[in-house]
């Protein structure tokens, strides 16, 4: 499985690649946020990247509060496409419609997408309607590749429910915006994609592949104890850690960062930079756990 490291940033790539030069990351770029990293990931830097994708963009359609939006149209998409799409190992379809209604919004775009010539990826948002059934019917030499970006997908139940409509299909399955453990976990996923190694940094939180954890998932949630805060007792912090030595050898050691790095003017970039090393090390897991089920996804 391949996970995505959505929304990143050239100061963490090339830091990344500093500290783990035989190590290339897989990136997905977005239509509705391009900036610098636009030249920098596709021509620049595109030798230190093992794959490179591109959403078009939706979800900051449909979320996100930005003059941007009036920018992310399909006839905006499809330009782009037509001078850009062949830097990219796929692309996705304009999936504006993430209520999955039945106007077909989606499948009109998929289907005005490849009248110019392009092959995007179709995005699933009704699980339970006919999208998932209609490129199963077409099969995995028309559609190598389908993403899941149901808001409906929260639960392993869920996941296992689609998942079971894919079998046998030979659909290679892309998740949107998750790499939850218990997800990507127990289904043969083919990839997925977080932003979550930039986010958990901005607000304080670390995560650590512990391997004194008993079971398979050991991942430890840290805070850093930046602001007060409702709850905060609650939380496992860096002051009350258990395996604080251990945490903090790890760090020193294998990222070269402390402390006083993860604190300081800097502290939001070091810690992302702590997360971003622990995505990577989970979609290692996560294969390691893949092959041990048998699950067979090249």
């Amino acid at each position: 499985m391949k996970l995505y490291h959505a929304s990143l940033i050239t100061k963490a790539l090339l830091k990344y690649h500093e500290l783990f030069p035989d190590r290339k990351l897989n990136v997905l770029m977005s239509f509705g946020n391009l900036g610098h990293e636009m030249l920098d990931f596709c021509k620049t830097y595109r030798d230190i990247i093992d794959s490179l994708i591109l959403d078009s963009g939706t979800w900051t359609l449909n979320n996100a509060v930005t003059e941007l939006k009036n920018k992310i149209t399909l006839s905006n998409y499809t330009n782009y496409l037509d001078t850009f799409a062949h830097l990219f190992d796929h692309y996705f379809n304009f999936d504006s419609d993430f209520l999955g209604t039945e106007n077909e919004t989606n499948y009109i775009n998929q289907v005005e997408l490849e009248s110019h010539g392009f092959n995007p990826v179709p995005v699933v948002h009704d699980i339970d309607g006919e999208e998932i059934d209609h490129y199963v019917d077409k099969g995995c030499e028309e559609y190598p590749i389908v993403a899941l970006g149901s808001t409906q997908i929260k639960s392993v139940h869920t996941l296992d429910y689609v998942m079971s409509k894919f079998e046998g299909s030979g659909i290679k399955i892309h998740l949107f915006g998750h790499a939850k453990f218990d997800l990507i976990a127990n289904f043969p996923l083919y990839s997925c994609d977080s932003t979550a190694w930039s986010h958990r940094g901005q607000y304080g939180f670390i995560h650590y592949w512990n391997p004194q954890n008993e079971g398979i998932n050991k991942t430890d949630k840290i805070y850093m104890e930046e602001y007060l805060e409702v709850g905060k007792e609650r939380k496992v912090t860096f002051s009350n850690y258990e395996y604080r030595n251990d945490l903090d050898q790890f760090l020193f050691d294998v990222l070269g960062v402390t402390e006083s790095d993860l604190l300081g003017q800097n502290g939001a970039f070091y810690k992302q930079l702590v997360n971003l090393h622990y995505y990577v090390q989970l979609e290692d897991e996560i294969n390691q756990i893949h092959l041990q089920k048998g699950f067979n996804i090249e």
